[in-house]
């Protein structure tokens, strides 16, 4: 209670529901006070993670398998921990190195309720009714992985190694499910760090 409002509220954000967070990140991206951009930047990617003993039985009850058969290897820290799942850094048998995502325990149910009660409150506000109702939406397409799943499949028309533009192409011996996806591990930096004032050299290269 004594905590600073940023610390309050990014507390308030990291235990709310992935609407509430959908929402923070739509808005965080106009923050300008240093103080809540940092909160609002968390909001992308390093959501408090949930525990490796949940990320297990998630993935051993899907597949019906224990972790060891189907990792050499998996790193217990998560890469990355975002509103709707959780990704783990792995290697295949073989020694593919890969990404593990999960779905956040329990979040349908979460999301089910956080997404009755924010269209409840905002019934009243023709314009807040719409934007809500389009990151439910949202939130509702990006918890079934399988949506994912196929984007990735879409997106292997835009790879290109000479250019230095590839994905993270999903593995076949994973079928997609609702809850869980294994990809390769794409090298590189994310296209969120891209410098756009690099672009001009990039397209000078590839000419």
């Amino acid at each position: 209670p004594h905590a600073q409002v940023p610390e309050q509220l990014g507390a308030l954000l990291m235990d709310s529901g992935p609407c509430m967070q959908k929402l923070f990140q739509l808005v965080g991206k106009d923050v300008k006070r240093p103080e809540f951009a940092a909160t609002m930047s968390a909001l992308q990617n390093e959501i408090k993670p949930f525990g490796f003993d949940e990320f297990r039985s998630s993935i051993e009850t899907r597949t019906g398998k224990k972790l060891e058969e189907l990792f050499k290897s998996i790193d217990p820290k998560p890469l990355a921990a975002a509103s709707v799942g959780q990704v783990h850094r792995a290697e295949l048998q073989d020694g593919t190195v890969v990404a593990v995502k999960v779905r956040r325990p329990g979040l349908e149910a979460k999301a089910e309720r956080e997404i009755a009660g924010l269209l409840q409150a905002a019934r009243q506000d023709p314009m807040a009714l719409e934007l809500l109702t389009r990151v439910s939406r949202t939130v509702t397409e990006e918890m079934d992985f399988r949506n994912e799943a196929k984007n990735i499949e879409l997106g292997l028309r835009y790879v290109h190694p000479d250019r230095g533009i590839s994905i993270a192409q999903r593995i076949d011996t994973f079928s997609p499910a609702e809850d869980m996806l294994v990809s390769r591990l794409a090298p590189g930096a994310k296209i969120s760090k891209f410098d756009p004032s690099d672009l001009h050299q990039l397209q000078l290269r590839t000419q």
